[in-house]
Order: structure tokens, then sequence, then C-alpha cells
């Protein structure tokens, strides 16, 4: 089950980080905030279709059913994605490198701006610090903590995956009429927003502020896995825009990680999770204060169309 899981790790890395570099080229960048925020909400559309199948299949095929459809399904989906984009990197070779060897790494890393790179890589470490504990650890605290029932804790978690769906599209698309810069700065508000109703829901009997919460973080988390690669593909170039979104994917689970760690060690420590749910607010916040220093993408797009040109 360890190695299935690898594997299913690193087949979802290997989708999900050359994903920036496609937009750049299929997308217009004026659209790479609807695009990207709807393709960070496909774990939300993959989650509702996981469930119809759960209560269709599982009862009358058992759970090998459930394998055998959800291959099918990624099957098609890998078949159709090889037909839309086949033949992409060859059109566009010609193009940057026609004559000339392929940079390496270290060349294409040595030409990147140290500054944003870094200040890309922390906020997506504070992303894992702030988002993975969160889902980690809000049944056991609404439930063990919060006063809250087993079939409350399922209905927010419905409700967190329902506004997901459309909550990645729609700050994508005010993201491209404001810039993506102050689309984050937007979405790392309502996430800390989201912590903190959690946090003022305890108690059992303040089940509106918990569905705020749900609601709230259903927008934020689906936003945020949108906005910060649509972000890094307006901000690098070809190629390094894909050798900054896989490093900062490292980053986004080393903070995953800390927080599931952190949150784990306070509550065997301190006997609450309420500590951890207080960090992710102290790092949601911090994302907005970073993005905020951030160069607006408009800047980048500017300086690129000369050589367009």
């Amino acid at each position: 089950m360890t190695t299935l899981l690898v594997i299913l790790g690193g087949c979802a890395a290997a989708i999900w980080v050359p994903m920036v570099e496609v937009a750049q080229q299929i997308v217009p960048a004026e659209h790479q905030g609807k695009a990207l925020g709807l393709v960070s909400s496909g774990t939300s559309y993959g989650v509702f279709i996981n469930s119809l199948l759960l209560t269709s299949l599982l009862p009358a095929a058992g759970w090998r059913s459930l394998w055998i459809a959800t291959f099918a399904l990624v099957a098609l989906l890998a078949i159709a994605g090889f037909i839309r984009l086949r033949g992409l990197g060859r059109r566009r070779e010609p193009e940057s490198h026609a004559g000339h060897a392929k940079p390496s790494i270290r060349a294409r890393w040595n030409d990147l701006p140290k500054g944003l790179v870094a200040a890309v890589l922390f906020m997506m470490f504070l992303n894992g610090l702030s988002c993975m504990p969160y889902q980690t650890y809000l049944s056991a605290f609404l439930e063990g903590e919060a006063g809250y029932g087993a079939d409350t804790a399922a209905y927010v978690w419905r409700v967190i995956g329902v506004v997901g769906m459309v909550g990645g599209f729609a700050i994508g698309a005010l993201a491209d009429r404001i810039t993506v810069r102050r689309g984050m700065i937007v979405t790392y508000l309502i996430l800390a927003s989201s912590c903190l109703f959690v946090l003022n829901a305890a108690g059992g009997e303040a089940s509106w502020l918990l569905y705020c919460a749900a609601i709230t973080f259903g927008i934020s988390f689906n936003a945020i896995f949108g906005l910060v690669p649509a972000y890094i593909s307006q901000a690098f170039g070809a190629g390094g825009a894909t050798l900054v979104f896989a490093i900062g994917n490292i980053a986004l689970g080393v903070g995953g990680i800390a927080g599931n760690v952190l949150g784990g060690a306070l509550k065997e420590s301190i006997g609450s999770f309420e500590p951890i749910y207080v960090i992710m607010i102290g790092a949601a916040v911090c994302s907005g204060l970073l993005s905020a220093m951030l160069p607006s993408e408009h800047r980048f797009r500017l300086e690129a169309q000369p050589a367009e040109a």
C-alpha cells in the first residue's frame, strides 16, 4: 500500500507540475487565473464522482469495482490529454531553441531572479503549513473538541467539496480582473477567516460559524492552488516556470509535513488542536502580506511584449 501511495503521489506531481508551462502555451495570460483555478478545483469534482461511485458500486460489486471504474476514467482522461497536447513541445522547439542546445537545469536556475524565487517558494511552504493540517485535523477537532457529531463533520466536508467545485474558478475569474497578485491577497484573507471561524465554532452551538468555515475553506483552498501556479506561469519564462513550480511543490510538501507533525505534537503536549489553527491563521496572513510585496504579473507581461514583437 505504501508503494502504491508513493507511485500515486509521483504521478499526481508529474501531471500537475508541467501544467504551468502548458498554460503558458495554450491559455492566454488574461484567462490563466480562471483556467488554473478550474484545474485546481478538479480535486473537488473527483471527490464528488468518487462519492457517487462509492454509493453505487461498492454495495453491489465490492471495492475492486471502484478501482476498475476509476482506472477507466483516468485512462480516458489520459487519452484525451495526449490527443489535445500531442506535438505541443515540438511546435515550441523551433521557435525557442532552433540551432541551440537546450539549457541545463543549473543554467535555467542561475537565470532566475533569486529574490522572487525565494518569496514564491516560502509562500508555497506557508501554503502547505496552512492548508494541509486544516484538512488533517478538522474532523478530529470537530468531533473530539468542538462538540459536534460525525454526521455534522461529514456534512461539513460535503459543503467544502461542493463549494470547491466552483470556488477555484470563481476566484480565478476575479483574479483575471484585479490581477492574480491581488487575487492571492483576497484568497489568503479568506483562508485566515476560515480558521478563525473554526476556532469560534467550538462548543457545538455555533454551527452557522462552522458552515461559514466550510464555505470559506472550500473557496480558498482550491483558489490557492490555482492562483499560485497562474502567478508563476506569468512571472517566469518558459522552462523557468516549470522549474520553480517543481521545487515549490517540494516546499509545499515540506510545509504540509511540518504542519501535520506540529499539530500532532501540540495535541499531545497541550491536549488541543486549537494552537495549530492559530498557527494556520498566522501562516495565511503572512502569505497575504508576502503576496502584497510581490510585483504584479502585469509587469512581466509588459517586459515580455518587445521580445514577442
